[in-house]
Parts: structure tokens; C-alpha cells; sequence
């Protein structure tokens, strides 16, 4: 592991890496914890805090605002309080996707069929996302600690499509031919028959276009509202399809870096369905962290390519398989992620990972690790991950 750490060691003084807890904005070197493996989800004690605090982390990422019991939780405000109180910033962590508000304005995937969420360009539901975002950007600056919200844009179970993508609905279909000035073919193809009655009209692409474009309007008015009220209030981003790189792109400014939320690093190898639970639960440590750290910078550097005004940050997951102490491995690819790379946000889920039996002692022995690992960053320790010993098989 030596000569893989020594090139990125010269490059580190570019990056500005290091800053104090609870910084100005979410910067090259943030630390997220998305703490949805607590019970209450939400809504963390002063003594929750005080432990991801005392851990290094640099911000937190609010996953629910309600219970498990279903009472109302803590208010946004009185969140950030809590956090600010011991030095932490604040983001939350969101659905990207509106509810559709009825059938004409449900998406369609490419197999024709409809899934619970609006059309990708409907105005409907980019007011009511943008409502939200507005809301909690006015809510910064009577708490300077929030700093943003990260939009999921990944589709779950039977709405899945090839992520955020193009619709194939009514509405869109025939809209996409009135913006040509030429009339939709009469009767439509069947939903499940129109991707491929794009591709024999050579047209597939200028469908998939004509969607980007409005996409990008929406997101560049969201992008206008946020700047109206706080001009450094910044969107995280995390998913994949068609649709997410112009939302990438017109969130993105100099005052307000977009972050760009990865999974390619959950576990220790790439998702795969080759293995139980999509991930090679028996990659040797060494192994592991090499193509982790590979991976995270060859990412980096293709984000840089495609976009201006972002930052790349690494997402790993404690809970993805491996032998017991699997949090150490994986506290090891957050300090690589941060010490080599542009940061980590780590997605946690409110389960015990075998062959753990108790989540308070899981979570415990995981903070205080990554304790380790931060307190290492902060020290510039560069070293330290390969001077660990390996996790236990």
C-alpha cells in the first residue's frame, strides 16, 4: 500500500483539505454521517450528537423528521441547535422525486410501466420540491449551520427504471412531438412498445433530449430561488440515469459547489449480483482498499471533467458485508476517501449487521473507530490506514 498512498500524498496540497468542525460551507475533506441507523431516526439526543461530534464527523445529514412511534419529531430547528451546539453542521437528506398527483402525471418506464412518482419534467412537482429546499434555505440563516439538502434520485422497488430517466407517459409523448410543430402518431403506441418505436424513427435520442432540456430549466429555476435567499446553500446529489447530470450541472456554482454523493464504494468490492447481498464479503483488506481508493479517484477525476463547481465524495457503507469488525475496514476507506481524495458521507441503516446482536454496542464500537480515523485526518497522519491491522475473517 505504500506506493499507492505517495502520489496522492504530492497531490494532497491542492485540495485545502482540513478545516474545524462545523465549517462555512461543505468543503473538500467533509466527513457526512446520514445517521438513519439511529432508533428515532431523526431525531438524535444532545448525547448522539456529542458521540458523531466527538468522532470528528463534520456534518450531519438528517435522514427522517419523524419517530419510529409516529409522533412528530424535533423541528428543523431545534435540530441544527443541537448540532450547532457541539460544532456540527447540518444537511438534509431527501427524496428527490414528487409523488405523482394522478394518473396523467405518473412516469411511465420503458417497459410501459407506471411507477408511483411524477413525470421527471412536471411542474408540479418541482414546486413542491423546490417549496422544500426554499423552506430550509430561509431556515440557514437563522441557523448558519445548515448547510444544504442532498436529493435522492435513486428509484426503489417496483418503480424501478434505469434511474432518474425519461418518461414514457401520454403527456410527454405527445407534448415532445407538439415542441417539434408535428402531431403525435395517431393511436400512441403502446407505453411498453414506444422506446422502440423512437429507436426504428431514429427519434430516440431527441426524445431523451427534449427532456433534458426541461429538466434543466427546472432545475436552474430551483437554482434561482435558492440564490435568492442564501447564495451559498448547497444540493447534494445522489443516483444515477439520463436526468441527473443536468440537475448536476445547473445546481452546481461557484458559491455552492454540488456534491456529488457515490456509491461505487459501499462495499469492498462493486455492487454485483455475483455476490449474496451484492458484495464480495471476502476481499482481503489490502485488496480492498486499493480498488476502493482507485475507484474514488478515477471518479474524481471523470467528475471534474463533466462538471465545474463540484465536489466528489465518496460514499461508503459500515453495514455492507464482511467479518465483524467490518466498521473498521470501512472506517479505513472513509480516512483514504478524505486523506486522498475530496471526503466520504457514510449511509448507515437502522439494523445490526451480523453477526452483531446488539446495535448499540455495533454503533459504539464504530464511532469510536472512526474516532481513530478522523482524529488520524486531522493529525495528517497519512499513514495511518495501512498501519491498522487488517479486519478480523
Amino acid at each position: 500500500m505504500r506506493s499507492l498512498f505517495l502520489p496522492a500524498i504530492i497531490a494532497l496540497s491542492c485540495f485545502g483539505i482540513f478545516q474545524p468542525r462545523c465549517v462555512a460551507s461543505v468543503e473538500r475533506g467533509a466527513r457526512i454521517f446520514v445517521p438513519k441507523v439511529h432508533p428515532a431516526h431523526g431525531d438524535l439526543t444532545e448525547s448522539d450528537f456529542k458521540q458523531l461530534a466527538d468522532a470528528c464527523f463534520t456534518t450531519i445529514a438528517r435522514k427522517w423528521t419523524t419517530t419510529l412511534q409516529g409522533k412528530p419529531g424535533i423541528s428543523d430547528g431545534e435540530y441544527a441547535a443541537r448540532a450547532a451546539s457541539v460544532g456540527l453542521s447540518v444537511m438534509k437528506f431527501q427524496g428527490g422525486l414528487v409523488d405523482a398527483k394522478d394518473k396523467t402525471d405518473q412516469t411511465i418506464n420503458r417497459n410501459g410501466i407506471a411507477t408511483r412518482y411524477s413525470r421527471p419534467q412536471s411542474l408540479f412537482a418541482w414546486q413542491i420540491l423546490t417549496d422544500q429546499i426554499v423552506a430550509y434555505a430561509k431556515l440557514s440563516k437563522s441557523h448558519p449551520n445548515i448547510e444544504g439538502v442532498n436529493l435522492d434520485f435513486e428509484i426503489y422497488d417496483r418503480n424501478k427504471t434505469d434511474g432518474f430517466c425519461e418518461s414514457y407517459d401520454d403527456r410527454t409523448f405527445r407534448d415532445f412531438y407538439a415542441s417539434m410543430g408535428r402531431d403525435a402518431p395517431n393511436p400512441l403506441p403502446a407505453p411498453k412498445d414506444r422506446q422502440q418505436y423512437l429507436i426504428r424513427q431514429q427519434m430516440y435520442q431527441m426524445y431523451i433530449g427534449y427532456q433534458i432540456d426541461l429538466i434543466a430549466k427546472r432545475a436552474a429555476a430551483l437554482r434561482k430561488a435558492i440564490d435568492a435567499i442564501n447564495p451559498k446553500f448547497q444540493i447534494g446529489i445522489y443516483g444515477w440515469g439520463v436526468l441527473v447530470p443536468p440537475i448536476i450541472h445547473a445546481l452546481a456554482t461557484p458559491q455552492a459547489p454540488a456534491l456529488i454523493l457515490s456509491a461505487m464504494t459501499y462495499g469492498r468490492s462493486v455492487y454485483s449480483n455475483a455476490f449474496a447481498s451484492g458484495y464480495d464479503a471476502e476481499r482481503p483488506d489490502d485488496e480492498a482498499l486499493k480498488w476502493s481508493l482507485e475507484t474514488v479517484q478515477k471518479e474524481i477525476a471523470a467528475a471534474h471533467e463533466r462538471y465545474d463547481n463540484v465536489i466528489y465524495l465518496a460514499g461508503h457503507y459500515p453495514q455492507s458485508p464482511g467479518p465483524k469488525d467490518q466498521y473498521k475496514f470501512t472506517a479505513k476507506q472513509a480516512f483514504q476517501s478524505a486523506a486522498f481524495g475530496e471526503g466520504y458521507w457514510i449511509w448507515t441503516d437502522w439494523k445490526a449487521p451480523k453477526p452483531w446482536t446488539n446495535k448499540r454496542e455495533w454503533y459504539d464500537a464504530m464511532m469510536d473507530y472512526f474516532g481513530k480515523a478522523n482524529a488520524a485526518l486531522d493529525a495528517k497522519n497519512w499513514k495511518w490506514a495501512e498501519n491498522e491491522p487488517p479486519t478480523v475473517k
